[in-house]
C-alpha cells in the first residue's frame, strides 16, 4: 500500500474509533477492507444507494474473507456511508 492509502486508512480508523456520535460521511477513497482493497466509494457504487447488510458485502463484494477488521467494526462504518 503507499503512503498515502495508509493515511486515508489511519485517518478513516481513527473517525471510527472516534466516541463522538456525530455522522460523518467517509470519502469515496477511504478504504474499508485492506485486505480485498475495497474502498467506500466502491461500496457506495456497488450498491447504488440501495440498503445492504453485512452478508451482501460479503457474498458480492468479498469483504471479511481476508484478516477480518471490517467486519468487526461493520456497524460503526456502515452509517456513515
Amino acid at each position: 500500500m503507499e503512503l498515502d492509502e495508509l493515511e486515508l486508512l489511519k485517518e478513516a480508523r481513527l473517525q471510527l474509533e472516534s466516541s463522538d456520535e456525530q455522522l460523518i460521511r467517509l470519502k469515496d477513497d477511504t478504504i474499508i477492507c485492506e485486505c480485498m482493497c475495497i474502498s467506500l466509494g466502491f461500496i457506495r457504487e456497488s450498491f447504488n444507494n440501495k440498503e445492504f447488510n453485512l452478508q451482501d458485502l460479503r457474498r458480492e463484494l468479498g469483504i471479511g474473507s481476508g484478516c477480518g477488521k471490517c467486519l468487526k467494526s461493520f456497524e460503526q462504518w456502515k452509517t456513515k456511508i
